[in-house]
């Protein structure tokens, strides 16, 4: 049963590490679901905790705001975001089914940087002008034309590494990898440099140095402001719960002082003006009435919504879009929202680091601590877009964090720290025996 599992983690590592093979065929939004769904056939039972239960009812609430769905149209649109969030939850229970000790923890992260560390390498040709591929996927030959020419058929068949914006009062290159949209490699990217600094502390260093350089280069290149503020509000968290950069915080906190006393309240309007307009104003526009059109569908809806996202006729873009929070709001209404905060707040709690001095510096609990920088910048990026319009970002998201919720009962499981209450499955109790 034992090398079934193991053959299962390789499974999913080969499935994460194909994303070059299916982004060229156009499967790449797609494939997951089926990917995971094949595994826990195979492997004929999952894991069912809380966890489980709370992200189960987020499906079954936006099963339910389907039925609320005006546009017959908009099916479509319901039916590939559903697809993508089931996807997800398959990846998430299977990783928890099978990884069992710290080799498989580890062998996850690896997982899951290693694809997004090919396209950092293919994307950084295209942002130095020196290999730019632009196609057609594969599979877009077998589909009608009027899924393909739509705008969401576009951005997932039509393949590029970068494109181009205007930022700073210039036209430069945009980068977007393997991903739909560059807001979505950002929040990737985002959300796995925290995990190369924890490879760097206690793996390969140079390696991970090299490709923590990439994924740097690539973020910068996606203009993602928010992407930038969510990393260094994380690793802002990171310091603070460093115990032992505290005091150095407090013996700089009088320069800090001094620094900020000349800067006047003028020049941060500046800073913070050229920030919000720096690719021009009708981004800040767009979004802007993208929002009020948001808030007015979730009022006249407030109790399960609108089921998907509508077209509005003041923007391209429709409503429920460019915020995870306000897109679920409007999508699923009250109910909707709730249930998603208590999915998050679970979340946070099953893959917290384990308190206590002697834990501090152990390689897994620092793995959650730096979770911790990855979860904090993940949650600022759902301000301005929807974590689950990309498969593969979301998709990488939740094995991210199955991985972790594994992390948390291992060290509970080595350290004894179970109470009869934490004794979820007995597939954790027996960790430590197979490490």
């Amino acid at each position: 049963m034992l090398k079934l599992k193991i053959r299962q983690i390789h499974i999913i590592g080969l499935c994460l590490s194909f994303l070059p093979f299916w982004w060229l065929v156009g499967i790449d939004q797609f494939v997951w679901l089926l990917l995971f769904g094949s595994l826990i056939i195979i492997h004929q039972s999952v894991l069912y905790n809380q966890l489980v239960r709370w992200f189960l009812l987020y499906l079954v609430v936006q099963l339910v705001s389907s039925f609320f769905i005006v546009e017959n149209y908009r099916y479509l649109s319901f039916l590939r975001s559903w697809w993508i969030n089931v996807g997800a939850f398959f990846g998430f229970i299977v990783v928890m089914k099978v990884v069992r000790n710290k080799v498989d923890i580890e062998r996850m992260i690896d997982y899951m940087i290693i694809p997004v560390a090919i396209s950092c390498f293919v994307t950084t040709l295209a942002i130095f002008d020196i290999w730019q591929p632009h196609f057609r996927a594969l599979i877009a030959n077998y589909l009608p034309s009027s899924i393909v020419g739509s705008m969401l058929g576009m951005a997932m068949f039509d393949k590029v590494l970068v494109g181009y914006t205007w930022f700073f009062n210039s036209i430069t290159v945009r980068s977007r990898g393997f991903f739909l949209y560059p807001t979505s490699y950002s929040t990737v990217l985002s959300m796995l440099i925290p995990f190369v600094f924890w490879k760097i502390r206690f793996g390969k260093k140079k390696l991970y140095i090299l490709i923590l350089g990439l994924m740097i280069i690539n973020l910068l290149s996606t203009t993602s402001r928010v992407s930038i503020i969510s990393l260094l509000v994380g690793s802002l968290y990171m310091v603070i719960s460093n115990r032992s950069l505290l005091s150095r915080i407090f013996f700089l906190f009088p320069l800090l002082l001094v620094l900020l006393g000349a800067i006047s309240l003028e020049n941060v309007r500046n800073i913070f003006d050229t920030l919000l307009y720096a690719r021009g104003r009708g981004s800040v526009e767009s979004r802007t009435t993208v929002y009020e059109a948001t808030v007015r569908g979730f009022l006249e809806r407030p109790i399960f919504g609108w089921g998907t996202e509508r077209d509005i006729r003041e923007s391209l873009f429709p409503a429920g879009s460019h915020s995870y929070y306000l897109s679920i709001l409007y999508k699923n209404g009250i109910a909707g929202i709730f249930i998603f905060l208590i999915l998050t707040y679970t979340t946070w709690k099953y893959t917290s680091p384990i308190s206590g001095n002697s834990l501090f510096s152990d390689e897994i609990n620092m793995l959650l601590r730096y979770g911790r920088w990855s979860f904090i910048a993940v949650l600022i990026n759902n301000l301005t877009d929807a974590l689950d319009l990309d498969a593969i970002t979301y998709t990488i998201f939740w094995t991210l964090m199955g991985t972790l919720v594994v992390a948390q009962f291992y060290l509970k499981s080595k350290y004894g720290l179970y109470t009869t209450q934490s004794r979820v499955n007995t597939h954790f109790d027996k960790m430590t025996s197979t490490n």
